[in-house]
């Protein structure tokens, strides 16, 4: 799942959507994207109106606090500190991505990470966060945004590989997450031939 650490000379982006796609996951998963009578929304939304950006996003009260607690994970992910990175998860963690059949709870996201360290030398990681609160919904509550790269060498392979992961947060925790990366990319880099 994760991929990430934070450059210092990167700008943090706080309140604005940056990743439109993200955001549309966010809300509407796939199931599509009609505004009028979506199929994720809870009983607080009347069916046939016309939803508008307010009526989904708001500020996240703990913005900083909430960055601070997925950019550790992730860094303390590619930095080799599972203690760390498995004490910002919360006991029911589950993460998801690339694919929509790929899920890992707490305790196999870090034992993936730990086969990671055997093969993935020379890993760094810089990245770029946002946060915001989906106020309706099933999806409902605060949610931060990395956009990033990963590098390392793997099989004598210099490889640098583009990432997004949108996390879940409650009570300090990470509760969830979906990352995306381009699993053709890494195995065409490893020399794959995809039919």
């Amino acid at each position: 799942m994760p991929i990430s650490s934070s450059n210092k000379n990167m700008k943090k982006v706080n309140g604005s959507i940056l990743f439109l796609a993200a955001l549309l996951i966010t809300i509407f998963g796939t199931s599509g994207c009609d505004q009028t009578t979506t199929n994720v929304l809870d009983t607080e939304t009347v069916k046939d109106t016309v939803l508008k950006y307010k009526d989904f996003i708001g500020e996240n009260p703990n913005a900083e606090a909430d960055m601070k607690v997925v950019s550790d994970f992730v860094n303390a992910c590619v930095n080799e500190d599972t203690i760390k990175a498995k004490s910002l998860l919360d006991a029911n963690y589950l993460g998801f991505g690339p694919s929509i059949n790929d899920s890992a709870t707490a305790l196999e996201e870090i034992n993936a990470w730990k086969e990671n360290y055997k093969i993935h030398s020379a890993r760094k990681v810089s990245f770029i966060t946002q946060t915001y609160r989906v106020l309706v919904g099933d999806r409902k509550g605060d949610w931060v945004s990395l956009m990033g790269d990963y590098s390392c060498t793997l099989n004598e392979k210099k490889m640098k590989m583009p990432f997004q992961l949108t996390a879940r947060l409650l009570n300090g925790k990470i509760v969830g997450a979906i990352t995306y990366w381009d699993k053709k990319y890494l195995s065409e880099t490893l020399g794959y031939n995809l039919l």
